[in-house]
């Protein structure tokens, strides 16, 4: 998606972006507190699976809509070896979560490096 030239369409698409990425804040929080308190009674991999079978449950139809796209990739390998290291990171993060305070949760989260990495391929020869 290239990005609009028009000063008006930046405009658009700056506010776009700060309601998005708040929306995004919004929904973390929620989404720790949640985890917090969830944590306290279910062991972290059960929170993870849960997590993954309600996203499962809501891209399913996109799932079904391009079947031949998603189970015909050459990249299979890689796209499980993926899984299996954000399921290994989300369970760690979750067990963390729930064994320690959030703002310590919060505060080693800061610490995670962050580059151009963290960006989707399409926008790496945008990112500064």
């Amino acid at each position: 998606m290239m990005p609009p030239t028009d000063v008006k369409d930046r405009h658009v698409a700056n506010r776009q972006g700060a309601v998005f990425a708040l929306a995004d804040m919004v929904f973390v929080v929620i989404s720790m507190g949640v985890i917090k308190q969830a944590g306290a009674t279910f062991p972290a991999i059960q929170l993870v699976f849960f997590r993954a079978t309600v996203g499962l449950l809501l891209i399913a139809p996109l799932i079904w809509r391009y079947r031949s796209d998603v189970f015909n990739s050459r990249q299979m390998k890689a796209h499980v070896g993926r899984v299996l290291c954000s399921t290994m990171a989300l369970s760690c993060n979750y067990a963390a979560t729930a064994a320690l305070p959030l703002t310590l949760v919060t505060v080693i989260g800061f610490t995670r490096p962050s580059s151009s990495w963290d960006l989707p391929p399409s926008c790496w020869a945008n990112a500064s």
